[in-house]
């Protein structure tokens, strides 16, 4: 099971939703071969990301603050006032996390970044 180690917002002026995603083991080190799955409550829609890379991608926000993951998860539609789960979960649809609550205002546009640690 992984756990979060980090979880960091910042405004935007980007009107979509943004998660950038670091799993690592316990040395810091990228896991590949992961997913992040986000439920949008008020609708209950399900997205995934990608399968996360075995190395960090280099991307970030723009701005002051510098992150790295090695996966994005981007839902489809802009940034709406709403809840949201995340958890982790590999290839296979196995899940390695815990659930992850956050909410989201169209009025306050935020990106995000997460780490999730591997225990």
């Amino acid at each position: 099971m992984s756990r979060v180690g980090q979880f960091f917002n910042s405004p935007t002026t980007n009107s979509f939703l943004v998660i950038y995603v670091a799993i690592v083991d316990a040395n810091e080190i990228p896991i590949g071969d992961m997913r992040i799955v986000g439920t949008r409550l008020d609708h209950n829609l399900i997205y995934e990301s990608p399968l996360s890379t075995w190395y960090f991608e280099g991307y970030n926000a723009p701005g002051q603050v510098i992150k790295t993951g090695n996966v994005k998860f981007e839902p489809p539609g802009g940034i709406e006032t709403t809840s949201w789960v995340l958890h982790l979960e590999d290839a296979q649809g196995n899940r390695h996390s815990a659930e992850i609550p956050f909410d989201t205002a169209e009025h306050a546009k935020q990106w995000y970044f997460i780490k999730l640690k591997r225990k």
